[in-house]
């Protein structure tokens, strides 16, 4: 459905449509995912339809689940940050910080991170309590809370991709 494409290929696709085209564009590449049927935005009002011929629109997009139907009633969701929509003659224009597929992270890559930064901790602990110096437990204290923080980010992050995951299977049904 998506073709990557870089800034020269994307200066020759066409500026018009008779049919709803969209395309992303992130810091990290640029996708045409050519025709679709629809898709919903999320905005800082609620969430915004857009369907073929719609009025030429440009807006504020708030970070969430785009909802874009395929050609043949197939459904796509993808996780949006905050970015700009512009739509000009049937043709959406998503300039986002990043896209993320909620079904890229698995469940043993969160508990993975969740073992790994209990084992760290664990770790830092009996070298705190066996080796260190008093005098330089504070540095190594610090250095274990910013880890402790790292893998709880992290695993956090995967936990809401998880439950991004399961809205959208529960969109499906």
């Amino acid at each position: 459905m998506a073709a990557t494409m870089d800034a020269k290929e994307f200066l020759h696709l066409p500026k018009s449509s008779n049919i709803l085209t969209l395309r992303l564009y992130t810091l990290s590449g640029s996708w045409d995912l050519s025709s679709i049927v629809s898709i919903v935005v999320p905005g800082c009002k609620g969430e915004l339809s857009l369907l073929k011929n719609h009025t030429n629109y440009i807006c504020r997009t708030d970070p969430g689940i785009l909802k874009i139907r395929g050609l043949y009633k197939n459904f796509y969701y993808v996780l949006a940050d905050f970015g700009v929509l512009r739509l000009e003659n049937n043709i959406i224009s998503m300039m986002v910080n990043k896209i993320e597929n909620p079904w890229g992270y698995n469940e043993i890559d969160r508990f993975r991170d969740l073992l790994k930064a209990r084992w760290n901790l664990q770790t830092y602990v009996e070298v705190i309590i066996r080796v260190v110096p008093i005098s330089s437990k504070d540095k190594i204290l610090r250095q274990l809370r910013e880890r402790i923080l790292f893998f709880k980010k992290k695993a956090k992050r995967r936990v809401f991709l998880a439950k991004v995951r399961v809205k959208a299977q529960n969109l499906c049904n």
